[in-house]
């Protein structure tokens, strides 16, 4: 039951995860499985580290290895039964499998420094190294959109949608180009789509699979217990 005095609550699978002071930095305690995880506080995880969080509406979020993002938001309106779950990564990886929404406006954003994903009902990886931000379609479909560097606007009508199996990278580059062309995420998406994709070293590529393969079959579990749920 979703009310709105449900706060998300950690489970420590592998040491160590810290929440951290927004402004200072300063460390404010390592997390223990079963802690609830304080809106607007950094969390991050540090090499080797594997946490789960879980939210009052069914989802989770993964951290697999090094991360740094805050959870912007997380409200319920009780009138209208709109959920609200707002993300930033800063660097590092987060998976997100999130259930069917209550409301048709119920909404789950992951927000990077370049780009912004926003879901009705999926489940989707965000990267952040060096800048750039990678986002991994799993199941249904994510909209991607890129924010302006300067007025850090959302810049909606440039937004592109990604899929199972897609990938969409973007960097300041990118940011740039979409300014000329509003279509140019779009046409990066549909050019993976031919083949025609960036190669990436077989080192990073390996990497990505596995943390994306391991929170997929996690993602399938949660999958067979709601469809056994269904089925009573």
């Amino acid at each position: 039951i979703i009310s709105s005095e449900s706060r998300p609550w950690i489970e420590v699978v592998k040491p160590a995860v810290f929440e951290l002071d927004s402004r200072s930095g300063q460390i404010l305690r390592e997390f223990k499985t079963g802690d609830e995880v304080e809106v607007g506080r950094t969390i991050e995880g540090k090499d080797g580290a594997l946490a789960n969080i879980y939210f009052p509406d069914g989802a989770v979020v993964r951290i697999p290895g090094a991360s740094k993002f805050v959870i912007e938001e997380v409200s319920f309106d009780a009138k209208t039964e709109k959920v609200t779950t707002r993300i930033s990564l800063a660097a590092g990886r987060l998976w997100n499998k999130i259930l069917e929404l209550a409301t048709p406006d119920s909404l789950w954003e992951v927000r990077t420094a370049n780009a912004v994903a926003t879901v009705r009902g999926t489940a989707f990886g965000v990267e952040v190294v060096n800048g750039t931000s990678k986002f991994i379609g799993s199941e249904h479909k994510v909209e991607v959109a890129p924010i302006d560097a300067k007025t850090k606007k959302v810049i909606k009508e440039a937004a592109a949608f990604i899929a199972n199996g897609n990938k969409l990278e973007i960097a300041a580059a990118d940011i740039i180009e979409v300014q000329k062309n509003t279509r140019a995420l779009a046409m990066k998406v549909e050019g993976q789509a031919r083949g025609a994709a960036a190669a990436v070293s077989a080192v990073a590529a390996k990497a990505t699979e596995d943390w994306v393969r391991n929170a997929e079959a996690a993602d399938g579990k949660i999958n067979q217990r709601v469809a056994e749920l269904q089925e009573l």
